[in-house]
C-alpha cells in the first residue's frame, strides 16, 4: 500500500481536527442547552418568589399564634371574672370593679379574634399564592428534567463519535511522517483547531486573514513537497 502524498496526508489530518472541533463546539454549545439555561432562570426566579412568600407566611404565621393565644388568655380571664361575679360572697364595690373589668376582657378577646381571623384570611391568600406558584412550576420542573436526559443522550452520542474520530485522526497522524508532522504539531499547539490551514481567494481560512500579495505568490510557487507556514497563525498553508 503506498503512501499518501504528504499534501493528502496533512489535508485529512486538517480535516479530521475541524471534524473534532466541530464536534466540541456542538457538545458544548447544544440548543437544549440554551433552553435549559432559561427554564432554570424561570425556576430560580419562580424559587425565589416561593421562598419571599414563605417568608412572609411564617412571619404571619407568628403573628397569627401570637394574637391567638392573647384572645385564648383574655377569654379564660373573661370566664375567670364571669365566675367571680357570680359567687354570691363578693362585695357590691368588688362586684362592680369585677363587671368592669370582666366587660373589658370580653372586648378585648373580641377584637383579638377579629384580628385573628384577619391574619387566617391573609394566611389562607398567601398559601392560595404559594399552591399556585408551585403548580405554574410544574411544567418547568417536567422540561428541566426532559432536558437533562436529552443532553446526556447528546452528549454520550457526541462522546462516542469524538471517541472514534479521534482514533482515525491519530491513524492519521502517523501517515505525517517527521519533520512535516512535527511542524503540524507546534502549528497546532499554537493556533488551536488545527495545524493547517488552505488558501481560498488568497486568504488563510484558519485565521481568516488575506495574505499579502508577495506571500501569495511565493505561496503559489511552493513545489508539491514543499509547504508555507501563514505568516499570520503560523498554520502550514494547503492549497
Amino acid at each position: 500500500m503506498t503512501s499518501p502524498e504528504p499534501g493528502d496526508a496533512l489535508g485529512a489530518l486538517l480535516d479530521a481536527d475541524r471534524w473534532l472541533e466541530r464536534l466540541r463546539a456542538q457538545r458544548v454549545h447544544l440548543p437544549e442547552s440554551g433552553e435549559l439555561e432559561s427554564v432554570e432562570v424561570r425556576l430560580r426566579e419562580r424559587l425565589a418568589k416561593v421562598h419571599e412568600l414563605e417568608s412572609a407566611r411564617d412571619l404571619l404565621r407568628e403573628r397569627y399564634d401570637r394574637v391567638a393565644q392573647e384572645s385564648e388568655r383574655l377569654r379564660g380571664r373573661s370566664i375567670h371574672l364571669e365566675h367571680a361575679l357570680d359567687d354570691s360572697a363578693t362585695s357590691p364595690r368588688d362586684y362592680a370593679a369585677l363587671q368592669v373589668e370582666a366587660v373589658h376582657a370580653r372586648a378585648l378577646a373580641d377584637e383579638r379574634d377579629d384580628e385573628a381571623l384577619a391574619l387566617l384570611e391573609e394566611l389562607n391568600g398567601l398559601d392560595g399564592q404559594l399552591a399556585l406558584e408551585r403548580l405554574d412550576a410544574r411544567p418547568d420542573v417536567a422540561r428541566r428534567t426532559e432536558l437533562l436526559e436529552r443532553i446526556t443522550q447528546l452528549r454520550e452520542s457526541l462522546d462516542e463519535e469524538m471517541g472514534a474520530r479521534r482514533e482515525t485522526r491519530e491513524q492519521l497522524r502517523r501517515s505525517v511522517a517527521s519533520p512535516l508532522g512535527e511542524r503540524y504539531d507546534a502549528a497546532l499547539t499554537r493556533a488551536g483547531t488545527s495545524g493547517a490551514a488552505r488558501v481560498e481567494g488568497g486568504r488563510c481560512d484558519g485565521c481568516r486573514l488575506a495574505l499579502a500579495p508577495l506571500d501569495l505568490d511565493r505561496w503559489k510557487s511552493m513545489g508539491p513537497d514543499r509547504f508555507m507556514d501563514c505568516p499570520e497563525c503560523g498554520r502550514i498553508l494547503l492549497p
